[in-house]
Order: structure tokens, then sequence, then C-alpha cells
């Protein structure tokens, strides 16, 4: 079966078409930012444009998404209470599943990628924001508990930056893609910033130092809560590769409790990076209703 995956990020809306076990990359968009009804009118726009009225559409959020009633509230996209799928309505008649985008992005890695095998495992996703989901028994914890797995905002820093969600010292505010480019005043990108960290610059490695030990403050938190048998990292940060992951493992190893614990557990990067979001919602479409749950 044919279907498409949309993921609505707080800086693109990316889309791609999934048939018989294979995606390829469809379309991608600035994520408007003056409403609501701006943002469903884009993903609309999108769907038409890509495939018939016949073909089933899995769209993945940032967010809490509810995708039994298409509420979504979503600080980084401006949504409070949103009715997602009355705005869809208004600009097309296409079936749509709804789902977050972290549990989208792990449902991917689950089925099809570097998670495929582990029953309890832990996703992150570094990008705009951070955004996570943890597998137990082989089923997404955030699935069957929408508000449970916001990961971004758990507090690593007590009385810190004011966050988008209302908090202060959330930890996307020290640890997301968007922090790493904070940490340079904006200079730099952090793509950059990773890439001049790998060539052995002094500036980019000093500000690569200090964000994988933000970075690592959450994941330890995590483990020590979930003792996952495998780490994925996703979002645009994970096509920093082989180098991500090294520096992750060798920060890590500064802590007593991951040598102690967990030092053979698996951390590895998304084989899907980026895609991963839209590629589990188009794969969610395909398995609805037949699968009750993920």
């Amino acid at each position: 079966m044919k279907t498409i995956g949309i993921d609505i990020g707080g800086t693109n809306i990316k889309a791609l078409i999934f048939e018989n076990g294979k995606y390829t990359d469809g379309k991608s968009v600035v994520t408007p930012k003056n409403s609501p009804d701006d943002t469903a009118r884009a993903v609309a726009g999108i769907a038409d444009s890509l495939c018939g009225d016949e073909i089933n559409i899995g769209i993945a959020c940032a967010g809490e998404v509810d995708g039994s009633t298409g509420i979504i509230t979503a600080d980084n996209l401006g949504f409070k209470n949103v009715d997602f799928s009355e705005m869809l309505g208004r600009y097309t008649n296409k079936r749509f599943y709804l789902l977050q985008d972290a549990c989208a992005a792990s449902y991917a890695e689950l089925k099809l990628g570097v998670l495929k095998g582990f029953d309890n495992a832990l996703y992150l996703c570094f990008g705009t924001g951070v955004g996570g989901d943890v597998i137990l028994n082989g089923k997404s914890i955030r699935k069957n508990l929408p508000l449970s797995c916001e990961i971004g905002h758990m507090i690593t820093h007590p009385n810190g930056k004011k966050c988008s969600c209302g908090n202060s010292g959330c930890y996307e505010r020290y640890a997301s893609a968007a922090a790493l480019s904070e940490m340079s005043e904006y200079k730099y990108s952090a793509f950059e910033i990773a890439e001049g960290a790998k060539q052995g610059d002094k500036e980019f490695t000093a500000i690569w130092q200090e964000y994988i030990s933000e970075l690592c403050i959450g994941l330890m938190n995590c483990m020590i809560l979930y003792s996952p048998d495998c780490v994925c990292i996703g979002g645009g940060l994970s096509g920093a590769g082989k180098f991500l992951i090294n520096s992750i493992k060798d920060e890590m190893n500064n802590y007593r409790y991951y040598r102690d614990y967990f030092r053979d557990v698996k951390i590895t990067v998304s084989k899907y990076g980026s895609n991963a979001g839209a590629l589990g919602a188009a794969i969610y479409a395909v398995n609805t209703p037949a699968e009750s749950g993920i």
C-alpha cells in the first residue's frame, strides 16, 4: 500500500512517499509561523500535490498530540489546544492519522530501523527542540500516555533559561540543536559547529564539549529511569554520526553510574535521521486501524 508521511517540525514541514517497505523523498516547505490555520493549509497542499484521494496519510507533529481528537498543543509551533483535524478538514477530504513526532520517529526505528528487535529502548531526537520516546516491552509509552516522555521539558537546570513551555531550565534549552547554535551566540549553525569540532578547531571543540556535557546530563537521567538496552539518537544532530556517538560515550564515561551499569548499552544514531518522523507517520497510516497500539 502506498502512503504519505508528513512531519510538521518547528522549522520545516517534510513529506515522503512510502510503498512496499521503502520510501522516497516527497516535498519540504518552511513551516508557516502566522497561524495554525496556515500550517493546516500548507499540510493539505503538500498532501494534494503528492497523492490521490484514495491514499491514507500519516501526520507527525511536535508537542502534545491527541490522535483520537485531533487536538494539538505545541509550544514551538504556537499551537494551544488547536483542533488540527478540523482545520485540515477545511482544505482536504483525505483521511489523516495524527501522532506525536517523537513517537512517530521511534516507531520508524522500531519497525524498520536500529531499534528493531529491542524490547526496551530509548529514542532521543535533537533538533529545534528535544523530543523522545521510551519503548518498554516493545510498546511506546508515549503512544499510550500522550503527556508522558516530554524529555525535552524535564528540568536539568533549576531556575535556568526560560523555555517556551513556561518553565525554566528545561533540557531542550541546553541540549537541542538550536541550543548548540546559541552557544556560539548564533554565529554558527549546529552543523557547522559539529563539523568544525570534528576537524579539531579549538573554538568549535570547546563549544561542542560544553554541548555534549549538557546532552549527557539528560541521557544519564533517562538511562537511570528506564534502563534501556539501546539508545537511538535522532533528529538533525544525528547527521554527525560516529563523531557524535564517540563524543557521547567519552562524556558518559565520566559518570560512575554509567560505567558500573550501562557501559554495554548500545548507543547509536537513527537509521532514518530527520526522515524518521515522516516515515513513522507513513508506516502508522499503513498499520492503522489494523494495529491498535505501537
